[in-house]
């Protein structure tokens, strides 16, 4: 503590004021603690621990007034108070509330123990500015992944809060508070309606956004502690069919909500049959007439789709002699799930009935589906199941697409200068098309991997031919991607060489223009437009059977021109010299043959 030390010599009148004060804040201490921290000195150690400090004031400030000590001017900001009313723990995670301090600190800081304040260890959770007054620990979660807790052990946490000020002193004391993840809600409007060879439950659905799953219990007593956990299903459902039972047995149900952090809610209330008989007698239960068939189609929908539509058929209604009242419809995947979050009842006029959720592809897995239908009647008797055939959702393929090669121009593939210019035939029907690919190779659809071209139309120039590291003489392949993630089964190719230009055979004319230049002509071959001309090397020599190139030693360079000039003037030549000149041009992707002496 900042206590001030009066000078020697002594002044006892100043000691006993400032040992009353000590003694005033050890007492508060012991309050806000509950432990005795007030310590019983006499005057003279008192004062002699005062003698001993290194603090050199005559406690005084420079107008003579006393500077009386106060915990918070001193550095230590006043103890926080959680808000315990809004204080929470939601369905996820810790949301906490404080009140305000009079003297707005620096900074909050919140940790699970009161220990090491300031070290940025597993116990810490965050610092909050001094400005706010609430804080939502969204990644408890994550935190409390870190610390290796069980869901047990997470649903309970006690936080702690200091505030502290600008020069990092803390509150003396913690405040600290502990938080429950509540469990579920208990689940209401459990029903049951008793049907042969099965019990179909319903209840209303929990609100909680953390829950996991429902647990069904069932006992022929009505005794909740002694019934039997009979199955789990999911927090999606609000039914569940129970088809392990007896029908001359009276059964008793009840559910409980569990969310994830495994809080399971109380038992619902009993759901039970009050009737001993199905009704007016009646037990004859629905049948269909012979030769009655089910059919089960599915097909995908959606972009690369896990998805698709369902629709169950069948060919004829069942009979009953009091009449049918509606059909109950369930989709099984693999034998194993039933892929509906209820059973499907239709009207009893229904033929068909359709839904969604089919899982058609995941990567390279495959699901197989099947349906069942069943009818009952008004007093609650089931027919027996119609069973569909297994079916496989086979996902729509594109069609194949093909290059463009009869026509002229750019109607068809062709070189344009130094890159490829790709024409295809687009798809008729272009609905379920995500794009078209074109690659180097037949293999690899899909990766980026000697990727020309992703997108769609019908038409391409290939402009970073240089970064593809290509060859003058190139295939192309190309495909239809479908939104269901499926390619064309077989890729169109088309192969385009560029050439090699060559100017064989042709003699460029030479006229003289001047004293010492003469004007080469070679406008005739150049007006051919060939697409694998870059430019043009003018060389010349002497020696009338010269090579235009650098191995040459006869031969002279004079430089390059433009693909598209057919003439060029050489200066510079010595006069009654006979000279001899040729042209040779230089392809986009290799050089060209030069053209005969001129």
């Amino acid at each position: 503590m900042n206590i001030k030390s009066p000078r020697s010599p002594l002044d006892m009148r100043y000691i006993n004021d400032r040992f009353r004060k000590i003694e005033q804040i050890l007492e508060q201490l012991s309050a806000a603690t509950g432990v005795d921290t007030k310590k019983t000195l006499t005057q003279e150690e008192y004062a002699e621990s005062l003698l001993s400090s290194n603090i050199e004031n005559d406690g005084m400030n420079d107008q003579g007034e006393e500077v009386v000590y106060d915990p918070v001017t001193e550095g230590y900001p006043a103890t926080v108070s959680f808000d315990d009313v809004n204080s929470n723990f939601t369905s996820t995670h810790p949301f906490l509330k404080w009140t305000a301090l009079t003297i707005e600190p620096h900074r909050y800081e919140l940790r699970t123990e009161d220990a090491n304040w300031g070290a940025k260890d597993a116990k810490y959770i965050d610092d909050i500015s001094g400005k706010r007054v609430q804080y939502e620990w969204i990644h408890y979660e994550k935190w409390a992944d870190s610390q290796g807790l069980t869901a047990t052990q997470r649903r309970t946490v006690t936080i702690y809060i200091k505030a502290v000020d600008k020069s990092d002193h803390y509150s003396v004391i913690a405040d600290s508070i502990a938080l429950t993840n509540a469990a579920p809600a208990t689940p209401t409007g459990l029903t049951f309606t008793p049907k042969k060879r099965a019990n179909l439950l319903k209840w209303t659905k929990n609100s909680e956004t953390d829950l996991d799953k429902y647990e069904i219990y069932r006992n022929t007593s009505n005794d909740s502690g002694g019934s039997t956990k009979i199955a789990d299903t999911s927090w999606k459902n609000n039914t569940f069919r129970d088809t392990e039972i007896d029908d001359a047995t009276t059964y008793y149900y009840w559910i409980k909500a569990v969310d994830t952090f495994e809080n399971a809610s109380a038992f619902s209330t009993v759901a039970t049959d009050t009737s001993t008989t199905l009704e007016s007698g009646d037990t004859t239960a629905p049948t269909w007439p012979g030769g009655t068939t089910l059919t089960l189609t599915v097909v995908p929908q959606g972009l690369y789709k896990d998805k698709g539509k369902w629709t169950a058929t069948w060919s004829a209604a069942a009979t009953d002699d009091t009449g049918v009242t509606a059909y109950e419809v369930e989709i099984w995947q693999d034998d194993t799930i039933d892929v509906l979050e209820d059973d499907k009842k239709v009207g009893k006029s229904k033929m068909s009935v359709s839904g969604t959720g089919i899982r058609c592809k995941q990567g390279t897995t495959t699901y197989q589906y099947y349906a069942k239908v069943r009818a009952y009647d008004k007093a609650g008797n089931v027919s027996a199941d119609l069973t569909s055939a297994t079916v496989t959702p086979t996902i729509p393929v594109p069609d194949n697409v093909a290059f463009t090669t009869a026509g002229s121009g750019d109607d068809i593939c062709h070189w344009t200068n130094k890159d490829p210019w790709l024409v295809w035939d687009q798809l008729a029907d272009e609905s379920d098309l995500r794009d078209y690919e074109v690659h180097l190779t037949d293999d690899n659809w899909g990766a980026k991997t000697l990727l020309v071209y992703r997108g769609k139309g019908g038409k391409h120039k290939v402009t970073d031919w240089d970064r593809l590291g290509c060859t003058s003489h190139q295939h192309f392949f190309i495909k239809a991607y479908s939104k269901q993630g499926t390619w064309s089964a077989t890729a169109g190719e088309v192969a385009l060489d560029i050439g090699t230009p060559t100017m064989s055979g042709f003699t460029p004319s030479c006229a003289q223009s001047g004293n010492r230049s003469v004007k080469v002509r070679w406008t005739e071959w150049a007006s051919f437009g060939i697409d694998a001309v870059k430019c043009f090397e003018i060389w010349y020599s002497t020696n009338a059977s010269f090579d235009a190139s650098v191995s040459d030693e006869s031969a002279i360079y004079h430089g390059r021109v433009d693909h598209n000039v057919g003439v060029h003037t050489v200066s510079g030549l010595k006069r009654k010299t006979t000279y001899y000149f040729r042209i040779k041009p230089i392809g986009w992707l290799a050089d060209g043959v030069q053209s005969e002496v001129g």
